[in-house]
C-alpha cells in the first residue's frame, strides 16, 4: 500500500457519511452503518487487503437489503481494475451472503483520465446469460474544484472533502487555495484541521503544481495527527525492513516482516533497527530481539 492508497482510505473515514454523500452523488436510500473488517477477504492471487474500504450500508427502501460498498482508490489507470474487482466482490459476497448483503463497487481515480468502469460478457443470442458489472466512478480530474469548495462553504457538502481540491479542475488556483484555508481554518476541530492540512499536502504530491500547495500551506497549523503519525510509522518499518535485508543479504521472514507490520511502537521500531548493527546473523538477529 503506498502513501497515496494508505491518504485516501484515511481521507476517506474522516466522516464516512460525508464523504459517501459525496461519492455516491446524493441520490441513494443508502446510509452509512460501519466499515468491514476486512482481513479475512485477501484477493485472489495478492496479499491480505485488511487496509481495503468497504462500507456497510442499511437499505431505508428496504431494510432488509443491506449493501457492501468497497471503494477502491487508484493513483494510476489499471487495464484489469474491472476483472480485479469482479474477482473481489465475488470474494466480498461470499463472505456477506448469509447476512443478505448485496455487493456494489465504488472506484476514484486520483490522477489520470476517466476509465472504462463497467464489464458486460454476454452469450450471444441470450443476453440474459453472461455477467454485467458497473462500477460507480468518480474522475477527480474531472472535478471541478471551485464548485466543492462553494458547496462545502454552503453546507451541502462536508469539511471532510477538503483533502480532494489538490487533485481537481482548478484544483491548483491561487483563489480556490486561499478559499480552502478560509474553509479548513473554520472547522473548530483542531485535529481534523491538522488532517485537512497533512492529507492535502499529501494529494498535492500528485500534482505539476505541488508547491504552490505546500508553500500556501507552509505556516498551517498542523498539530500530531492520527494519519501522520501511520505515515511515519510506515516510513520505519520500510526502513527496518530494508536495512536488515541489506544487513544480512536475505529476504525478510514473512513472520518477522508481519511483527514489523503490526508494531505499532515507534521506540520499539528503533530498538529494532539499532539491533541490527550489533547482530552477526539474521538468526541472530531474531533471537536479540525476540522474533
Amino acid at each position: 500500500m503506498n502513501d497515496y492508497d494508505q491518504a485516501s482510505r484515511y481521507a476517506a473515514k474522516l466522516n464516512a457519511p460525508g464523504f459517501l454523500r459525496w461519492l455516491l452523488g446524493g441520490q441513494t436510500p443508502l446510509r452509512f452503518r460501519e466499515w468491514y473488517d476486512t482481513a479475512n477477504a485477501p484477493l485472489p492471487g495478492g496479499e491480505d487487503r485488511t487496509s481495503d474500504t468497504i462500507a456497510l450500508m442499511d437499505n431505508t427502501e428496504d431494510p432488509e437489503e443491506p449493501f457492501a460498498l468497497a471503494v477502491e482508490f487508484e493513483t494510476e489507470n489499471d487495464v484489469e481494475i474491472m476483472e480485479r474487482e469482479l474477482e473481489y466482490l465475488a470474494i466480498i459476497r461470499r463472505r456477506l451472503r448469509r447476512q443478505s448483503f448485496k455487493v456494489v463497487g465504488a472506484l476514484v481515480n486520483l490522477t489520470g483520465t476517466e476509465q472504462n468502469s463497467s464489464l458486460e460478457m454476454l452469450l450471444p443470442g441470450q443476453p440474459d446469460v453472461g455477467i454485467r458489472l458497473a462500477l460507480k466512478l468518480r474522475t477527480l480530474r474531472n472535478e471541478e474544484a471551485g464548485a466543492l469548495v462553494d458547496a462545502i462553504s454552503a453546507g451541502r457538502q462536508a469539511r471532510c472533502l477538503l483533502p480532494w481540491i489538490p487533485l481537481m479542475r482548478d484544483g491548483g488556483e491561487p483563489a480556490i487555495i486561499e478559499r480552502w484555508k478560509e474553509i479548513a481554518g473554520a472547522e473548530p476541530d483542531a485535529k481534523m484541521r491538522s488532517d485537512y492540512g497533512v492529507l492535502a499536502k499529501t494529494f498535492a504530491r500528485l500534482k505539476d503544481y505541488a508547491d504552490v500547495w505546500l508553500q500556501a500551506l507552509k505556516e498551517w497549523n498542523v498539530i500530531e495527527s492520527p494519519y501522520l503519525n501511520e505515515e511515519r510509522l510506515q516510513v520505519q518499518r520500510e526502513d527496518l525492513r530494508s536495512v536488515i535485508e541489506a544487513r544480512f543479504q536475505a529476504p525478510c521472514p514473512p513472520e518477522l516482516v508481519s511483527a514489523i507490520e503490526h508494531s505499532t511502537d515507534r521506540a520499539e521500531l528503533r530498538r529494532w533497527l539499532v539491533a541490527v548493527v550489533s547482530a552477526p546473523t539474521l538468526e541472530a538477529y531474531r533471537a536479540a530481539i525476540g522474533r
